[in-house]
């Protein structure tokens, strides 16, 4: 017994013009399929688009950019704070010449960051503090140029790219997101 089938497509049938009765029917079917693609591929666009706008407008979870392995690492936190320029009325307590107290701030900074610490010893050789012409000492100007390199690398690894602005003025600030120090950690 053969099978029974429930759909049927006629077939098309040529008139004395030789076009197709179905003519209409491809090109209706040509045209939906058309808006279809179309219709999908700018759902597409503006998702994408939207996507990365989120993206770049929404701060990095700077949680998830641990590259290296530290102690510290489960226990340290991180904060939304602005910063100011450093200029003028907004120069902060780490600034001015080396004191004893701003020495104590810096030490109770860095005592978990090696980057710290090198921007403390650039400071200090800034004001003086560093024999620029003893190349063998430890604290000198070799000392000076491995802090002034690991910065560098620093910054390369983990800056943000901001646009620089060609002329500073004293009521600059950004917002940041950096590791709180509060935590109790130094």
């Amino acid at each position: 017994m053969a099978p029974e089938y429930t759909d049927y497509a006629p077939l098309p049938i040529r008139n004395e013009e030789g076009l197709d009765r179905d003519n209409d029917w491809v090109s209706q079917t040509r045209v939906k399929s058309t808006w279809m693609l179309h219709s999908i591929l700018t759902l597409s666009l503006v998702l994408n688009a939207s996507f990365v706008l989120y993206q770049l407008s929404s701060p990095a979870d700077v949680s998830d950019t641990q590259v290296l392995y530290s102690p510290a690492q489960d226990v340290l936190r991180y904060k939304n704070i602005v910063f100011d320029s450093s200029f003028g009325a907004m120069k902060t307590m780490y600034q001015g010449p080396p004191s004893n107290v701003n020495n104590d701030l810096w030490s109770e900074l860095y005592n978990l960051f090696h980057q710290l610490h090198c921007l403390n010893q650039v400071r200090k050789g800034l004001y003086g503090e560093v024999d620029w012409t003893d190349e063998d000492d430890h604290t000198g100007i070799t000392h000076l140029d491995h802090c002034v390199d690991i910065i560098r690398q620093n910054l390369m690894k983990r800056g943000k790219r901001f646009i620089r602005a060609s002329k500073l003025t004293s009521s600059v600030q950004c917002g940041h997101n950096p590791a709180d120090m509060d935590t109790g950690l130094a």
